[in-house]
């Protein structure tokens, strides 16, 4: 390069493609750990989605045990107030 009338030149362009070099160096580490993380958000987001789904059945689980629970009083009274009305006919009529 001694006897080069470019030299300049290519010197500039040696620099220039070992900045590049190292540019896209960078560039392939930064995709790298965006990679990476899009991986742990998508685990994460899975992981979410499964933890809903679970809350989910549970709140539809403890609707049924409600429903259940008030169906159960319901009755309850009504066979209640059933006996007591029997019980009331019993007395008036003197059986």
């Amino acid at each position: 390069m001694e006897n080069c009338k470019d030299c300049a030149y290519m010197l500039n362009l040696n620099k220039d493609v070992s900045e590049i070099k190292e540019n896209i160096k960078d560039t392939d580490k930064r995709v790298g750990e965006m990679e990476v993380w899009a991986g742990e958000t998508k685990g994460q987001v899975k992981t979410i989605f499964n933890m809903l789904t679970k809350i989910e059945k549970s709140v539809d689980e403890i609707n049924k045990s409600k429903n259940k629970f008030l169906t159960g009083i319901a009755s309850g009274v009504a066979i209640t107030v059933i006996a007591t009305f029997l019980l009331q006919i019993l007395k008036t009529f003197h059986w």
